[in-house]
């Protein structure tokens, strides 16, 4: 189950936190179908989604005993369905955190997590790729010199062309077809369709803006909030704990 929610050794980042699902299943002894049969999809968008926040945070740190000792009641007293909310109690994302989290770069073991949560819709149970929207291979001093960009967004570029507004999950086959051409000239020729445009700009969090690696920083910059914006409807509690509540 954890292999199709996209997870593999090194982004699953705490062993621990598959011992609630774990007795989860035990306790409601539910079938070997489970992780596949559509009469469970909803509880195991619960079960990836209350994951993916608990990895994100930290939640099996050095009070993880008792973590999990109070995780093992909540389970035992719940009778029907992932008891993610009552789970989730204590997992509360402050303004600062998604700042934090917006700064996650490429190769870190927590860039799968967070991107998990953009891309609910993904189907990790086929190959999907961690891409670089505007290439990695873009973004040297001469090339960045050679696109015209002023000194003040070249130096903005190579400091944040690794960050999570420039990173993006991409099926295999489109990532390989993608490989380094310049993002606005394989959106034009991938999605000809203006209605098929939009719909991929949707989905991948696009902003309406000149996509030329000239116009990184501004490109950078707004998809940043559409993340941002996202980040506190995935992360409600984001907003009232920046509140005090």
């Amino acid at each position: 189950m954890l292999a199709s929610f996209g997870f593999t050794e090194r982004s699953l980042i705490s062993a621990n936190s598959v011992l609630p699902i774990a007795y989860y299943l035990l306790k409601r002894g539910l079938p070997t179908s489970y992780d596949s049969g559509s009469k469970y999809t909803s509880d195991r968008v619960a079960v990836r989604q209350w994951l993916l926040k608990a990895l994100l945070r930290g939640v099996f740190g050095s009070m993880g005993d008792t973590v999990l000792s109070n995780m093992r009641a909540i389970i035992k007293s719940s009778h029907e369905g992932f008891p993610s909310e009552a789970l989730a109690d204590k997992i509360r994302f402050t303004e600062e955190d998604i700042d934090y989290i917006l700064a996650t770069r490429y190769g870190q073991k927590q860039v799968f997590l967070v991107l998990s949560l953009l891309y609910p819709w993904v189907d990790y149970r086929n190959a999907f790729h961690l891409d670089h929207i505007h290439p990695q291979t873009m973004f040297s001093g001469k090339k960045l010199k050679q696109a015209h960009l002023p000194e003040q967004d070249i130096e903005f570029c190579l400091a944040h062309y690794d960050e999570l507004p420039n990173l993006q999950i991409l099926a295999n086959i489109p990532n390989i077809e993608k490989s380094n051409q310049p993002f606005d000239k394989w959106l034009a020729d991938t999605y000809k369709g203006k209605k098929y445009r939009a719909e991929f700009c949707g989905r991948q969090f696009i902003p309406d803006t000149d996509l030329h690696l000239a116009n990184f920083r501004e490109f950078f910059e707004r998809r940043a909030e559409l993340m941002r914006d996202e980040f506190v409807k995935v992360l409600p509690a984001a907003s009232a704990a920046a509140r005090g509540v």
